[in-house]
Protein backbone atom coordinates (compact mmCIF):
# COMPACT_ATOMS: atom_id res chain seq x y z
CA UNK A 1 0.00 0.00 0.00
CA UNK A 2 1.48 3.15 -0.69
CA UNK A 3 1.40 5.95 2.07
CA UNK A 4 -1.82 7.64 0.68
CA UNK A 5 -5.61 6.93 1.78
CA UNK A 6 -7.30 5.48 -1.21
CA UNK A 7 -11.44 5.12 -1.41
CA UNK A 8 -11.99 1.66 -2.75
CA UNK A 9 -15.38 1.22 -5.02
CA UNK A 10 -17.52 -1.70 -3.74
CA UNK A 11 -16.05 -5.12 -5.80
CA UNK A 12 -17.75 -5.91 -8.75
CA UNK A 13 -18.82 -9.53 -9.28
CA UNK A 14 -15.98 -12.10 -9.97
CA UNK A 15 -13.44 -9.17 -9.19
CA UNK A 16 -10.38 -10.21 -7.44
CA UNK A 17 -8.28 -7.61 -4.78
CA UNK A 18 -4.60 -8.30 -3.68
CA UNK A 19 -4.40 -7.98 0.23
CA UNK A 20 -1.60 -7.10 2.14
CA UNK A 21 -0.92 -7.33 6.04
CA UNK A 22 -1.21 -4.71 8.45
CA UNK A 23 -3.90 -2.80 5.44
CA UNK A 24 -7.73 -3.26 5.70
CA UNK A 25 -8.99 -5.29 2.12
CA UNK A 26 -12.37 -3.27 2.36
CA UNK A 27 -11.41 0.45 2.87
CA UNK A 28 -7.35 0.40 2.34
CA UNK A 29 -7.06 1.89 5.83
CA UNK A 30 -3.57 1.25 8.32
CA UNK A 31 -5.82 1.25 11.40
CA UNK A 32 -6.81 -2.24 12.44
CA UNK A 33 -7.11 -3.76 15.93
CA UNK A 34 -5.48 -6.72 16.73
CA UNK A 35 -6.79 -9.72 18.72
CA UNK A 36 -4.69 -11.99 20.38
CA UNK A 37 -3.09 -14.77 17.85
CA UNK A 38 -3.90 -18.29 17.52
CA UNK A 39 -2.23 -20.99 15.71
CA UNK A 40 -4.36 -22.72 13.44
CA UNK A 41 -5.64 -26.28 13.67
CA UNK A 42 -2.60 -27.63 11.55
CA UNK A 43 -0.11 -25.72 13.62
CA UNK A 44 1.71 -24.16 10.22
CA UNK A 45 -0.34 -21.08 10.64
CA UNK A 46 -0.35 -17.68 13.08
CA UNK A 47 -4.12 -16.13 12.68
CA UNK A 48 -4.90 -12.91 14.11
CA UNK A 49 -8.58 -11.56 13.80
CA UNK A 50 -8.90 -7.80 12.65
CA UNK A 51 -11.39 -5.66 12.79
CA UNK A 52 -10.95 -2.14 11.24
CA UNK A 53 -11.20 0.93 12.78
CA UNK A 54 -12.67 3.04 9.93
CA UNK A 55 -15.11 1.18 8.24
CA UNK A 56 -15.31 -1.86 10.79
CA UNK A 57 -14.68 -5.32 8.31
CA UNK A 58 -13.98 -7.97 10.33
CA UNK A 59 -11.71 -10.60 9.57
CA UNK A 60 -8.47 -12.14 10.08
CA UNK A 61 -4.66 -12.14 8.80
CA UNK A 62 -2.77 -15.40 8.50
CA UNK A 63 0.84 -15.70 8.62
CA UNK A 64 2.80 -19.08 7.73
CA UNK A 65 5.08 -20.56 10.27
CA UNK A 66 8.00 -22.06 9.20
CA UNK A 67 11.13 -23.88 11.22
CA UNK A 68 14.43 -21.89 10.96
CA UNK A 69 16.59 -23.25 13.42
CA UNK A 70 17.02 -24.62 16.72
CA UNK A 71 18.84 -22.86 19.67
CA UNK A 72 20.08 -23.20 23.23
CA UNK A 73 18.23 -21.37 25.83
CA UNK A 74 20.18 -18.73 25.81
CA UNK A 75 19.30 -18.29 21.83
CA UNK A 76 22.52 -19.22 20.74
CA UNK A 77 23.00 -21.61 17.62
CA UNK A 78 24.43 -24.91 17.31
CA UNK A 79 27.89 -23.49 16.31
CA UNK A 80 27.87 -20.91 19.34
CA UNK A 81 26.88 -17.78 17.45
CA UNK A 82 24.04 -15.59 19.50
CA UNK A 83 21.01 -15.52 17.00
CA UNK A 84 19.20 -11.52 17.58
CA UNK A 85 15.69 -11.81 17.84
CA UNK A 86 13.67 -8.91 16.11
CA UNK A 87 9.64 -8.38 16.30
CA UNK A 88 8.03 -7.63 13.77
CA UNK A 89 4.00 -5.87 13.77
CA UNK A 90 1.39 -6.62 14.05
CA UNK A 91 2.25 -8.23 17.51
CA UNK A 92 5.14 -8.00 20.00
CA UNK A 93 4.35 -11.52 20.19
CA UNK A 94 5.20 -12.59 16.47
CA UNK A 95 9.45 -12.78 16.65
CA UNK A 96 11.25 -13.36 13.66
CA UNK A 97 15.19 -14.77 13.78
CA UNK A 98 17.83 -13.49 12.20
Amino acid sequence: MSGKEETKKPLEEGEIITTEAGYCPNCGSGSLDYKKPYLSMDGNSEIYEITCVDCGFEGKEWYILEFNTITDMNDNDMNGKKRTVKTVSPSSSFLYLM
